[in-house]
């Protein structure tokens, strides 16, 4: 399994597309092009990255020093923040 941990653009934030379901060309997606485009929280784009590493690591794709239980205990705790906030505004 090969472990990257570089603190830039690494493997494990891309991902190869072979047959998007909107047709057109096979391409690569890259994680922080979709945080971006889709105009993420900083909440939203940290479960967002645990979720794709978790994905990638299943592939062979794994951060250096991370577990797939890391990732999941982050994103237990962020998303019980993102729902306490969003609870906070309906009341």
């Amino acid at each position: 399994m090969a472990v990257e941990n570089s603190g830039g653009s690494c493997s494990y934030y891309i991902v190869h597309v072979p047959d998007p379901i909107s047709g057109g060309d096979p391409y690569n997606a890259e994680c922080l092009d979709v945080i971006e485009n889709l105009e993420m929280t900083p909440h939203e784009s940290n479960v967002f990255k645990a979720l794709w590493r978790k994905a990638a690591e299943r592939q062979g794709k794994k951060k250096k020093g991370n577990s797939a239980l890391r990732d999941s205990q982050k994103i237990a705790f962020i998303s019980a923040r993102i729902l306490h906030n969003e609870e906070r505004k309906w009341k």
